[in-house]
C-alpha cells in the first residue's frame, strides 16, 4: 500500500472513530414534562372534522341525578334549570372518531377552562373526561379546545323555544332537527348534517356535523333512522 493510500485510510478510520463518539455520548433529550394548558400540543392530528354534541339535561337526569358529577345539572333546588348543554365536541378523521391520543398533554382541566363553559356544561367531571377523551385528539391546546367549543355553541346555540321550555313536550325528531335547520337558516345546516338521538322515546341528544372551521358537512356516521322517525319525549327541566 502507498503512503497516499495509507493516509486516507488513516482520515477515514480518525473520522468514523469520532462519528461514533458523538453518537453515543451526545445527551438525551430533557424530559420537560406534559405540556401545559396553553402550550400547543406536539402531535398532529388527523382530524378533518367535528361532531358537536348537545344533550337534553332533562333526559340524563332522569336516571343519573344521583350521581356525584351530576350534583349541579340535575339539582332540583337549582335556580338554573338545565335544557340543553354541551355534551362535547368530538374530532374524527372520515369515519372514525378520535379519542384519547395526545399522551403528553395536560390532563387535568384548569379551573379557568372550568368556570368559563361551566355554565353550558355543568359538570367538571364532564368537560375533565370531555377533555382527556376528545379535545387531545383536536390538535388544540386546551385553552384553544374549550374556546373551539364556545364558539359552536355560539353558531349552532339551541332555538329559544327549547332554552325557554318549562313543562314536558312531546315532539316528532324530525321537528326538533328542522328547528335546529331553521333557526340557523344560511349557516348551511342540512337534514344531511343534523342527527338525532334518543333513549327509547326521549330525546337524548342533538348533533351536528362540522370540518375544522365548523362549517356544516354531512354526517360520516349512520344517523339513528328508528330515532328519526319517532314522536319523542323532552323531559320537563328539573
Amino acid at each position: 500500500m502507498t503512503s497516499i493510500k495509507k493516509i486516507f485510510v488513516l482520515i477515514a478510520l480518525v473520522v468514523s472513530a469520532y462519528v461514533g463518539f458523538r453518537y453515543f455520548t451526545q445527551p438525551e433529550p430533557k424530559n420537560t414534562g406534559r405540556e401545559n394548558a396553553g402550550t400547543s400540543p406536539k402531535n398532529t392530528s388527523p382530524a378533518t372534522g367535528y361532531v358537536f354534541a348537545l344533550s337534553w339535561s332533562p333526559a340524563y337526569c332522569l336516571h343519573n341525578a344521583d350521581r356525584p358529577s351530576a350534583k349541579t345539572q340535575c339539582d332540583p333546588n337549582d335556580e338554573k334549570q338545565y335544557r340543553f348543554i354541551i355534551h362535547g365536541l368530538w374530532p374524527g378523521a372520515g369515519k372514525k372518531r378520535l379519542s384519547f391520543c395526545n399522551s403528553q398533554a395536560e390532563r387535568r382541566v384548569t379551573s379557568g377552562n372550568i368556570a368559563k363553559i361551566f355554565d353550558l356544561s355543568p359538570s367538571a367531571s364532564l368537560i375533565g373526561h370531555q377533555w382527556r377523551k376528545h379535545g387531545t385528539c383536536s390538535g388544540l391546546t386546551q385553552d384553544q379546545y374549550i374556546d373551539k367549543t364556545l364558539e359552536a355553541y355560539r353558531k349552532f346555540t339551541p332555538p329559544s323555544f327549547y332554552l325557554n321550555l318549562s313543562g314536558e313536550k312531546k315532539l316528532d325528531a324530525t321537528q326538533v332537527k328542522q328547528d335546529f335547520i331553521t333557526t340557523h337558516a344560511g349557516k348551511g345546516l342540512t337534514d344531511q348534517s343534523v342527527q338525532i338521538h334518543c333513549d327509547r322515546n326521549r330525546l337524548r341528544e342533538v348533533r351536528i356535523c362540522t370540518d375544522l372551521n365548523l362549517q356544516p358537512v354531512t354526517c360520516s356516521e349512520k344517523p339513528d333512522i328508528s330515532c328519526e322517525r319517532k314522536r319523542l319525549t323532552l323531559p320537563a327541566p328539573i
